[in-house]
């Protein structure tokens, strides 16, 4: 339970909280690293509150936060050196989220027990609410997946296979609320079991485009961009329904 809240606070913190211009303004600025790195440590604050002591409470927050800090920066520190190299920039991001969750996978191990505060929220929800937090964490880790870090990083797998971005913003924006869309969607039907029902929200996609699927470079990102969109939801949600019936 506290590894998915350690993760669910580090989708938001890190992609829901950061958009794209902090995102590329803290490759150049500091302090703008910094107030990333600030909001990082509320978000995760919040969580860790719910375990341990007040000493146990400040240590993992500050430990997650200062690993988070020097993650980062050493990643900024090489993608500024090779600034040209796209391969280089998709390897770090992902070795940056695997390092970044690897610590809080460890550090969950080490902040099992529910304080006064945790304590109080779960009699709370017993009482008065009655819902299953698991299951509500699980799932809600699932949507926040597929909604900002997923469209990051089928950006960033464009730019690692050499794709050029669209020219018109605003068709660009459009493009990631309908990836968003899809893949809500898809998660939701498969979380669902309503597997077939898939086909159709597909469908549907190609219907909206099937003029602009004419010119062979848009056809091989909008293939490339609904594959991976229908793989991580489908991924996303099969893994709700397995974790949720163990």
């Amino acid at each position: 339970m506290i590894f998915l809240l350690l993760l669910l606070a580090h989708f938001i913190a890190d992609f829901m909280l950061q958009d794209a211009a902090m995102a590329n303004t803290k490759l150049k600025s500091r302090k703008v690293l910094f107030k990333h790195c600030l909001i990082y440590l509320v978000v995760i604050t919040l969580v860790v509150s719910l375990y341990g002591n007040v000493v146990q409470v400040v240590l993992f927050s500050l430990f997650i936060v200062v690993s988070h800090f020097v993650v980062d920066a050493v990643r900024i520190m090489i993608q500024n050196k090779f600034s040209r190299s796209k391969k280089l920039e998709f390897n770090l991001f992902i070795v940056d989220q695997f390092i970044h969750i690897t610590i809080l996978f460890v550090v969950s191990f080490f902040i099992q027990e529910k304080n006064f505060i945790g304590q109080f929220i779960s009699d709370i929800n017993y009482t008065y609410l009655n819902i299953n937090l698991f299951t509500a964490v699980v799932i809600a880790t699932a949507y926040v997946i597929c909604l900002q870090p997923t469209g990051v990083l089928i950006k960033k797998i464009f730019m690692r296979i050499g794709h050029q971005e669209f020219d018109n913003e605003e068709e660009n924006k459009s493009g990631f609320l309908i990836g968003v869309l899809e893949r809500i969607c898809i998660l939701t039907l498969a979380i669902l079991g309503q597997f077939t029902a898939i086909s159709f929200v597909v469908a549907a996609k190609s219907l909206a485009r099937i003029k602009q699927l004419e010119d062979k470079d848009f056809a091989e990102k909008y293939l490339v961009g609904t594959l991976l969109s229908v793989v991580v939801a489908l991924i996303c949600g099969i893994a709700v329904q397995k974790i949720l019936s163990l």
